[in-house]
Protein backbone atom coordinates (compact mmCIF):
# COMPACT_ATOMS: atom_id res chain seq x y z
CA UNK A 1 0.00 0.00 0.00
CA UNK A 2 1.32 3.45 -0.88
CA UNK A 3 1.42 5.89 1.99
CA UNK A 4 0.09 9.43 1.67
CA UNK A 5 3.60 10.81 2.27
CA UNK A 6 5.04 8.66 -0.53
CA UNK A 7 2.27 9.74 -2.87
CA UNK A 8 2.81 13.41 -2.02
CA UNK A 9 6.58 13.10 -2.53
CA UNK A 10 6.09 11.40 -5.90
CA UNK A 11 3.51 13.99 -6.96
CA UNK A 12 5.84 16.82 -5.96
CA UNK A 13 8.74 15.26 -7.89
CA UNK A 14 6.50 14.69 -10.91
CA UNK A 15 5.35 18.31 -10.92
CA UNK A 16 8.88 19.66 -10.45
CA UNK A 17 10.64 17.46 -12.98
CA UNK A 18 8.08 16.48 -15.59
CA UNK A 19 5.10 18.79 -15.58
CA UNK A 20 7.02 22.05 -15.36
CA UNK A 21 10.06 20.69 -17.24
CA UNK A 22 12.38 22.62 -14.93
CA UNK A 23 16.08 21.84 -15.12
CA UNK A 24 17.38 19.60 -12.35
CA UNK A 25 20.86 18.51 -11.34
CA UNK A 26 21.66 14.97 -12.47
CA UNK A 27 24.70 13.19 -11.06
CA UNK A 28 26.63 10.37 -12.72
CA UNK A 29 29.69 8.36 -11.84
CA UNK A 30 32.15 7.64 -14.63
CA UNK A 31 35.05 5.20 -14.49
CA UNK A 32 38.58 6.54 -14.60
CA UNK A 33 37.69 10.14 -15.32
CA UNK A 34 40.92 11.98 -16.09
CA UNK A 35 41.78 15.41 -17.40
CA UNK A 36 41.95 14.03 -20.92
CA UNK A 37 38.36 12.84 -20.56
CA UNK A 38 37.14 16.35 -19.75
CA UNK A 39 37.26 17.46 -23.36
CA UNK A 40 35.32 14.38 -24.50
CA UNK A 41 32.69 14.75 -21.78
CA UNK A 42 32.12 18.43 -22.50
CA UNK A 43 31.97 17.70 -26.25
CA UNK A 44 29.30 14.98 -26.00
CA UNK A 45 27.25 17.07 -23.58
CA UNK A 46 27.52 20.07 -25.89
CA UNK A 47 26.27 17.92 -28.78
CA UNK A 48 22.95 17.42 -26.94
CA UNK A 49 22.63 21.05 -25.85
CA UNK A 50 24.07 20.78 -22.33
CA UNK A 51 26.62 23.51 -21.78
CA UNK A 52 27.12 23.26 -18.03
CA UNK A 53 28.83 20.30 -16.49
CA UNK A 54 30.72 19.99 -13.24
CA UNK A 55 33.27 17.19 -13.34
CA UNK A 56 34.97 16.06 -10.13
CA UNK A 57 38.04 14.09 -11.18
CA UNK A 58 38.88 12.99 -7.62
CA UNK A 59 35.41 11.46 -7.09
CA UNK A 60 34.87 10.41 -10.73
CA UNK A 61 31.52 12.19 -10.81
CA UNK A 62 29.75 14.45 -13.27
CA UNK A 63 26.88 16.79 -12.41
CA UNK A 64 24.79 18.58 -15.02
CA UNK A 65 21.87 20.97 -14.58
CA UNK A 66 19.46 20.38 -17.44
CA UNK A 67 16.01 19.27 -18.50
CA UNK A 68 17.45 16.80 -21.05
CA UNK A 69 16.11 13.28 -20.30
CA UNK A 70 18.40 11.01 -18.29
CA UNK A 71 18.43 8.36 -21.04
CA UNK A 72 19.77 10.95 -23.51
CA UNK A 73 22.44 12.05 -21.03
CA UNK A 74 23.56 8.45 -20.43
CA UNK A 75 23.76 7.65 -24.15
CA UNK A 76 25.81 10.80 -24.75
CA UNK A 77 28.21 10.10 -21.87
CA UNK A 78 28.65 6.49 -23.01
CA UNK A 79 30.00 7.84 -26.32
CA UNK A 80 33.17 8.72 -24.39
CA UNK A 81 33.90 5.00 -24.09
CA UNK A 82 33.75 5.13 -20.29
CA UNK A 83 31.41 3.19 -18.00
CA UNK A 84 28.64 5.51 -16.81
CA UNK A 85 26.28 5.01 -13.88
CA UNK A 86 23.36 7.27 -13.00
CA UNK A 87 23.46 8.27 -9.33
CA UNK A 88 20.30 10.38 -9.25
CA UNK A 89 18.83 13.84 -8.98
CA UNK A 90 20.58 16.17 -6.57
CA UNK A 91 18.76 18.72 -4.47
CA UNK A 92 19.63 22.27 -5.37
CA UNK A 93 20.89 24.28 -2.45
CA UNK A 94 18.58 27.14 -1.67
CA UNK A 95 20.16 30.58 -1.88
CA UNK A 96 17.39 32.26 0.10
CA UNK A 97 17.15 32.35 3.87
Amino acid sequence: MISVVSLLCFTSLFIDVFALNRPVIHEFSMTKTCEGCLVNVYAVLSDIGVDNGDINIAKNTIQVRTNVPVETLIKALEKTGKMVQYIGVKEEKSTTR
